[in-house]
């Protein structure tokens, strides 16, 4: 990992940004970039900072993804789910900014929350965004992800889960997959 840090003629240190990875958005658009790597050995710590390297807009890249929510793609079979239910999530991602869209019908019961889930097909995975809490169909939003985060995303790793009463561990399900 690594001390990421952004500016120009002023350099800040990016809050939360101290892994190998750093996802660019609008918002670093003509700013540098650079990282300090640390290192310890028996005679003790080192650290180099690499060259800085200017964000141009052709680095900010436009990523799309969709799933198809279903309660048989829960690893525990729902509790009064039907057939019928089911949800849509779709998303943009801009740098590491998430612009999602998700819609959903026939489930045993309002939904208490939606999240975003690391983990593949047959495996429930731990939680790290949460969508909305008693949230309706069609509802939307924007939020920021780490880089790991877009990562899992990128390489169908991550899930949608939506929770109900009946169902806390999750009633409808939907690998997000890369769509353009």
């Amino acid at each position: 990992g690594g001390c990421w840090s952004r500016g120009g003629n002023a350099w800040a240190h990016s809050a939360g940004a101290t892994g190998q990875g750093y996802g660019v958005g609008p918002a670093e658009l003509g700013l540098g970039l650079r990282v300090t790597v640390t290192g310890t050995n028996a005679v003790g710590p080192t650290s180099a900072m690499s060259a800085s390297l200017t964000i141009s807009p052709k680095a900010v890249t436009t990523a799309r993804f969709a799933s198809v929510l279903r309660a048989g793609q829960e690893v525990r079979r729902p509790i009064g789910a039907t057939s019928r239910a089911r949800g849509h999530f779709t998303a943009r991602v801009t740098g590491r900014t998430l612009h999602w869209t998700l819609t959903f019908s026939h489930l045993s019961g309002r939904p208490t929350i939606t999240h975003l889930n690391k983990g593949i097909r047959h495996r429930n995975g731990a939680a790290f965004k949460s969508l909305c809490r008693s949230c309706r169909s069609g509802v939307h939003g924007t939020l920021t992800l780490t880089s790991s985060q877009l990562d899992a995303m990128r390489h169908g790793r991550a899930y949608v889960n939506i929770h109900t009463k009946k169902n806390p561990r999750g009633e409808i399900r939907g690998k997000i997959s890369r769509v353009g």
